[in-house]
């Protein structure tokens, strides 16, 4: 999810390319609006810090055996952030 959110992030708008630059090709862009992109940039960088923490909560139960009912919340929130991220993109 983080390197969807920076290649997206680092992306300019097809509204920031000049015609002569889009009609030569080679010239990658994002063909959406301005709060798709910064919407679907945003559930990819929650998506990435929630998996991230389920991983830290998933190696505190392997360790101790203690916060196994945070671990599933965790592991769905980033899937659901990360499904949301793509769905945005996409539309």
């Amino acid at each position: 999810m983080v390197a969807a959110a920076l290649d997206l992030g680092n992306t300019p708008l097809r509204s920031e390319i000049s015609r002569v630059d889009a009609a030569a090709g080679g010239v990658e862009f994002y063909n959406g609006s301005k709060t798709a992109k910064t919407l679907s940039t945003i559930s990819f960088w929650a998506s990435a810090a929630s998996a991230a923490a389920a991983v830290l909560a998933a190696l505190v139960v392997a360790a101790t055996r203690r916060w196994n009912r945070a671990l599933m919340p965790l592991a769905g929130l980033a899937v659901v952030l990360g499904g949301a991220g793509i769905l945005i993109n996409n539309f």
